[in-house]
């Protein structure tokens, strides 16, 4: 039977004094390829709340950064020293039917942050990028945004949506649910149609001006923005 995650009062409120410390947002580390720089230079501030999942624990120590929380089955933080952290800032979730980065999803989600970057969970085992992917399909309580080495994929509802996104870059739309009622303005491309069908992929259009706005009515998408080009 799957672990409920549970945590002490002292777990809460030390967590809690240091999220209000910091610039409300969270930055989860994952266990997946070391992020590039320019990544964690632009996601990563001195205020961000870090959340370390799992084996997530070794990047932040290659970046000499202290995560305020270890989170998952803790079967690849074992075998590391963790001096330097208190031992009450590991929360060990056994569930198996949920991944070590669900897990510090689900507890980013308790401190209420007004966004969560994502690193180091694309482009190892194509079965966990898929995985990982997938879960902007469902994940709509808080701006989620997961980063690779070029740039960040992330979800968005029905409505009207301005990007932060450059003219000149790249712009990538999924749907894996259908969208009906749907309008670009400011890209290179526009669709013919009104609707795109589940499955739809719509790779590498280009924004002609900064910041250029999608519209929908139903559905959702899941939006990949190239911020560099270079290795």
């Amino acid at each position: 039977m799957a672990k409920a995650m549970r945590f002490s009062r002292r777990q809460l409120a030390i967590c809690l004094r240091e999220f209000v410390l910091s610039s409300n947002e969270v930055v989860i580390i994952a266990n997946g390829p070391e992020p590039k720089n320019r990544v964690v230079q632009r996601v990563l501030t001195d205020e961000s709340f870090v959340i370390a999942a799992d084996g997530g624990l070794r990047h932040c120590r290659a970046l000499n950064r202290l995560p305020n929380v270890v989170i998952g089955d803790l079967d690849s933080v074992l075998s590391q020293p963790i001096d330097g952290i208190p031992r009450e800032m590991f929360l060990e979730v056994h569930d198996q039917n949920r991944t070590d980065i669900q897990k510090a999803l689900d507890f980013a989600v308790k401190l209420k942050p007004k966004r969560i970057h994502l690193l180091a969970a694309l482009g190892a085992r194509h079965d966990h990028t898929l995985s990982n992917v997938l879960i902007l399909n469902r994940f709509d309580e808080i701006p989620l945004y997961m980063w690779d080495d070029y740039g960040c994929f992330y979800g968005i509802n029905a409505g009207g949506h301005t990007l932060e996104c450059r003219s000149g870059e790249t712009v990538s739309l999924f749907s894996l649910t259908g969208v009906t009622g749907i309008d670009l303005s400011g890209f290179e491309f526009t669709p013919r149609e009104s609707e795109f069908s589940a499955g739809f992929n719509g790779v590498s259009n280009r924004a002609l001006e900064d910041k250029p706005r999608i519209s929908f009515t139903s559905g959702r998408l899941i939006v990949y923005e190239q911020k560099w080009r270079e290795q």
